[in-house]
């Protein structure tokens, strides 16, 4: 059996040794020599006093002899060092006849003692702190009992820990801010967050002093708090000094009351709290009806607003305060005061009350009006015209604008810069904008063009600019040219194209209704027969016994009604599809700019750019001219209505043109709009299918139709990026007289 023994014991992820009763060690594990670099084999070469440190051998040596016991010693490693390992001593079952055995295991402890050791360090130098800190410092558990007081709080109340214990019921809080403050405590632990409470705690003299104690919780990985770490900070001197200010302001509005101006006073949160006498004079009113100084008609209806802006603005910033304002006096007249205020800030920078100057500038506001009025009548020209003049330095950005310049810019009186200029510009035209400037850097000459600008209120104005670069002797160039405000003439534009096509609209639902009513007029009556025949066949297939005989001719007249009904049908759609096509050679190009220059109104309203990429030397198709331009007519406006919505990118349509392999003329309508969803990709071409709020669903379709009359074909791809493409295909010339040819 003992190999079986020892086989066990070498399986042990610790170090075991067996001890005899005379205190020699018999057997020893694998784990042993691993650790002490000790062969079992050379036990006869090697000591305790090799492996365990000498203060720790006489432990061990009497804990060998004894048996049965648990001791910490420190054993050498291979390395040299020694670690901390727990030995425990057990006896071993032998026969009766033998001598008694002990078995005993060696764990390594060394970690958790360093952790131990470094948690007692950590704890002594967070006391030693603690006691450092230059105020008092109290720690609560979570049910209010106190875990820890500093030195400092011992002095200062005088009382022992166990004393510190009866917070909630002793003389350490004043009477009156006893309850309030175990009542706030209470509260801070039932939400688990910081507080602050001012209070009056007792001194080891009986002399209570004011604090400033606030509380903060300290919790465990899961949230749960587990302690408060109380910080007891003495405000007595600042209670006092305040106390003393309060005395020395009210000395303070004695002198203000003598002072020859209009003075105010008012506290940190904008309450008035005093004026001089010259004020209330002034107003001819009492100070509680100052206070209501926004609605009682002492403030013109025209300032309250900046009163209050700026007032407010002031409050919430700390920052003085500077205005005009008109005030009425106590016989009615407005007259113009300039209003300054100061903060007064104590020792520890809080603002404690705010002083306020109101100075008469009525006559000098009166000589500046007139100034104004003088300068007015000077740009009157620019401002009857609408049109302002600029200057640019192209090399140094440097401005020069006119009055009517700014005024058009809504810039007044602040300082334009590019960046400025930029940012009044609508943000779908700062890419044309930006191509124009490059222009004029790298080209120069004249520009004529248009751009919208945001108004401040949002709405849009529209600008024609013309500008010509000059370049000087000393090689810099300069852009010089106007602006003019051409809003309402294109406001004039653009109402009447939207009339226009209301009109056009109008006449579309006119023809509708029409074809609807000859319709209804010419199926109506088949469709009465079928209605009665079916009531005759019902009624006669209700009799005892049935008249099945009847019954079956009524069927038969029945679907002789039907068959009128859809040859009526067959006949209005042909009558109303029937349009000869003129074919003549015509250049598609032309054709299409033709379009883009017609539809130019309702581009420029929606905001939107089109291109052109035409294919050079294009060979002319053969086709109806009319009924091609209303397929592009139609596409084009499909596009600008998908890039309406866009506000993230410019709104852009590309129309561009190639010649594929088997002869036909490719036209392609691109946009960046929204794109269409591909559930609805596939019905996009059917009659009355629309995914437009007010449209017919009869545009593609007709497109269509026109399309492959001319033996081309229409198709649609979704943009790798944003939006989709409509093509269509029609044949060249020679394309279309080989298949006739071939026809023949």
């Amino acid at each position: 059996m003992e190999p079986d023994f020892g086989e066990i014991l070498n399986a042990i992820p610790s170090i075991v040794f067996t001890v005899g009763a005379d205190g020699r060690v018999d057997f020893v594990n694998g784990r042993w020599e691993e650790y002490t670099g000790l062969r079992w084999s050379a036990r006869d070469r090697w000591r305790w006093e090799e492996v365990v440190e000498p203060d720790d051998l006489p432990v061990l040596l009497r804990a060998s002899s004894e048996g049965s016991s648990r001791r910490e010693v420190r054993l050498r490693g291979s390395d040299g060092n020694f670690r901390w390992f727990v030995i425990d001593f057990r006896p071993l079952r032998t026969p009766a006849a033998s001598s008694p055995k002990w078995c005993a295991i060696a764990t390594d402890i060394q970690d958790q003692r360093t952790a131990a050791e470094a948690l007692f360090e950590s704890q002594t130098k967070l006391q030693l702190i603690v006691n450092s800190l230059p105020g008092l410092i109290i720690v609560l558990r979570s049910d209010g009992s106190v875990e820890t007081v500093n030195d400092q709080s011992l002095r200062f109340f005088g009382y022992d820990f166990a004393e510190h214990q009866r917070w909630q019921t002793n003389d350490i809080i004043h009477p009156d801010d006893r309850a309030r403050g175990v009542a706030k405590f209470a509260e801070a632990v039932a939400i688990g967050q910081s507080y602050e409470v001012i209070e009056r705690l007792r001194r080891y003299d009986g002399v209570y002093r004011w604090f400033q104690i606030r509380g903060n919780p300290v919790a465990e990985d899961d949230g749960t708090i587990v302690r408060w770490y109380f910080f007891l900070n003495d405000i007595d001197d600042r209670v006092r000094a305040e106390k003393a200010l309060a005395e020395s302001e009210r000395e303070f509005r004695h002198i203000v009351n003598m002072v020859p101006g209009m003075i105010i006073l008012s506290r940190p949160d904008g309450t008035l709290d005093g004026s001089n006498q010259q004020l209330l004079d002034y107003f001819g009113i009492t100070l509680n009806e100052v206070q209501d100084w926004a609605t009682n008609g002492i403030t013109h209806p025209d300032d309250v607003q900046i009163n209050i802006d700026t007032f407010i603005g002031s409050l919430k910033s700390g920052e003085p305060y500077d205005y005009e304002s008109r005030y009425r006096r106590h016989d009615g007249v407005f007259r113009w005061f300039q209003v300054r205020g100061q903060p007064l800030r104590d020792a520890e920078g809080s603002i404690v009350r705010w002083y306020g100057l109101l100075t008469d500038i009525d006559d000098r506001k009166n000589v500046e009006e007139e100034l104004k009025r003088s300068q007015a009548f000077l740009a009157a020209g620019q401002t009857v015209s609408s049109t302002g003049t600029f200057s640019w330095n192209v090399q140094t950005d440097e401005l020069r604008l006119s009055e009517e310049w700014l005024k058009i810019f809504e810039l007044e009186g602040e300082e334009v810069t590019l960046d400025r200029i930029r940012q009044r510009v609508h943000p779908d035209d700062l890419a044309f904008l930006a191509e124009k400037m490059s222009s004029v850097r790298e080209v120069g000459g004249t520009l004529d063009y248009e751009l919208r600008l945001v108004n401040r209120d949002g709405t849009i104005k529209h600008i024609r600019v013309i500008s010509q670069a000059i370049d000087h002797q000393d090689g810099h160039r300069e852009s010089l040219g106007a602006i003019q405000d051409v809003t309402q003439k294109r406001q004039i534009e653009e109402a009447t194209d939207q009339l226009r096509a209301e009109l056009a609209r109008l006449t579309g639902f006119l023809s509708l209704g029409q074809m609807s009513a000859a319709i209804a007029h010419e199926v109506n009556q088949p469709i009465s027969g079928i209605l009665t025949n079916a009531s005759t066949c019902l009624r006669m297939l209700s009799t005892d016994p049935p008249d099945v005989a009847t019954a079956l001719e009524t069927v038969r007249r029945t679907i002789r009604d039907a068959n009128r009904a859809t040859e009526v049908i067959t006949r209005l759609r042909a009558l109303f599809g029937n349009r000869a096509i003129s074919f003549k050679e015509l250049d598609l190009h032309d054709a299409v700019r033709e379009v883009t220059t017609l539809l130019a109104s309702e581009q420029r309203r929606s905001g939107v750019v089109i291109r052109t990429a035409f294919a050079p030397d294009l060979p002319l198709v053969n086709g109806d001219r009319v009924q091609l331009q209303q397929v592009v007519s139609n596409l084009i406006r499909n596009a600008i209505d998908a890039v309406k919505e866009v506000r993230d990118r410019l709104k852009m349509i590309e129309i561009s043109t190639r010649l594929d392999q088997e002869g036909f003329v490719i036209l392609a309508v691109a946009d960046n709009g929204v794109g269409i969803d591909t559930d609805f990709a596939s019905r996009i071409y059917e009659p009355f299918y629309t995914t437009k709020a007010d449209g017919m669903g009869i545009g593609l379709t007709i497109c269509r139709s026109i399309v492959e009359t001319h033996g081309g074909k229409l198709w649609m791809e979704a943009n790798t990026g944003p939006g989709v493409t409509v093509h269509f295909s029609v044949p060249t010339c020679a394309v279309k007289g080989e298949v006739s040819s071939a026809s023949k």
